[in-house]
């Protein structure tokens, strides 16, 4: 699938993922962008328009600028959204190129081929700690994702929750030290999934976990039960064990793995150890073609071939 046409020629396109089931649609993406001005804005539109307005998380940012940085949302509609790569308030602005995946899905209690999962906008959530709850509670306690919906006029924020439990999870924002006064209550989009590892019918893999509560101020690995190739990543902190502003970072995403740490921003000092926080993810795996001959692994698997031979795609199955 291709969007390059559709998206601002500022953000590139690296993969996409439509999964499409009766009355809803879903779509993970990764991009790359550069902010070039503290107040430069890039759209990007979806492959295929949402019936209703969808829930959208994004995160974490690579890690090819050092700067402290995080990422905002504005202005989602049907048709995509606005998203910004926001520096910390005390720095200039300017970053280098970065790359992140988002995941756009449909508000409320859903089951994406199986993945059980809830999404949802909570209006206002500002500096104190408040708890929200779901209406059916998960079997196991689920794995977060959220993504703070900005204005021009509010500071960078991330998102810390706590206490995630099969019934729900307590969370507040965060600005910057320096500037914890400018902080107003903003929207907050989530996504909670039952962790596992499932397989789409069209073939991709997907794996839903955490890291365990190992994650600090220096890079932490993270090694994937099985290769994902091409994969797209999201990824949050599950927990606020460390009360200091924080956000996450990644860097060396290969089929096999990733590595995670937790940036503190460095507004107020220029101390950034960070005791051990969870972290929380989903990986999406491409559809895999070992052999290249334009049949899926699983299909081939499916229909007793060799998903390592190219010759066979031509072979009568009758």
């Amino acid at each position: 699938m291709s969007s390059f046409s559709k998206l601002s020629s500022t953000v590139a396109l690296v993969s996409t993922f439509l999964i499409t089931v009766p009355l809803m649609a879903f779509e993970a993406a990764t991009v790359t962008l550069t902010q070039e001005s503290k107040t430069a804005w890039k759209s990007i539109i979806f492959e295929e328009p949402f019936v209703e307005t969808p829930i959208v998380v994004a995160g974490p940012l690579s890690f090819n600028g050092s700067d402290p940085a995080t990422l905002r949302i504005r202005n989602v509609t049907t048709e995509g959204f606005q998203v910004q790569l926001k520096e910390w308030d005390y720095r200039d602005g300017t970053h280098v190129e970065e790359s992140f995946s988002y995941l756009a899905v449909p508000p409320g209690e859903l089951n994406i081929e199986g993945i059980p999962a809830v999404s949802g906008r909570i209006a206002s959530v500002g500096q104190r700690t408040q708890k929200y709850r779901f209406s059916t509670p998960f079997p196991n306690p689920p794995i977060l994702l959220f993504q703070v919906e900005a204005s021009d006029s509010s500071p960078a924020l991330v998102v810390r929750p706590r206490l995630i439990t099969e019934e729900g999870f307590e969370l507040r924002i965060q600005a910057e030290e320096k500037n914890q006064s400018r902080l107003t209550p903003r929207p907050v989009h989530f996504v909670a999934f039952s962790p596992g590892k499932y397989l789409q019918s069209n073939g991709q893999s997907v794996a839903i976990g955490n890291t365990g509560d190992k994650v600090t101020h220096s890079w932490f690995g993270l090694q994937f039960a099985a290769p994902y190739p091409e994969p797209v990543l999201l990824a949050h902190m599950q927990t606020t064990d460390g009360g200091n502003t924080a956000g996450l970072r990644q860097r060396r995403l290969t089929d096999s793995g990733v590595q995670f740490k937790v940036e503190e921003e460095r507004s107020l000092d220029e101390e950034v150890n960070h005791i051990n926080e969870e972290v929380g993810y989903i990986v999406i795996g491409a559809i895999s073609d070992s052999d290249g001959d334009g049949l899926p692994d699983h299909w081939e698997q499916a229909h007793g071939l060799d998903p390592k031979d190219p010759t066979d795609r031509n072979e009568d199955l009758d």
